[in-house]
């Protein structure tokens, strides 16, 4: 996946010496966030799937579940449009 550029490392370790804390948001969820390698000793905690699943550290400060009904519509639209393809 994608590379951190130096001038990022190093922002992000000065924000971090200044005592700024640092988070990551992204719509992805944390299974697939795997590309923060050279900055990951620097994040204190993650705002991911679009804001339902937030944590600090190991410590979740918020988790939105998806209603169930929601993912059954999801999954039968997504069955309807492959048909149709």
């Amino acid at each position: 996946m994608g590379w951190i550029p130096s001038s990022t490392v190093f922002a992000l370790t000065q924000a971090k010496a200044r005592g700024h804390k640092v988070f990551i948001a992204t719509g992805r969820p944390p299974l697939i966030i795997t590309n923060l390698g050279a900055i990951e000793h620097l994040i204190d905690g993650y705002v991911t799937i679009n804001g339902a699943l937030c944590y600090v550290g190991d410590t979740v400060v918020r988790c939105r579940e998806i209603p169930n009904n929601a993912v059954r519509l999801a999954a039968q639209d997504a069955w309807e449009i492959r048909r149709d393809l």
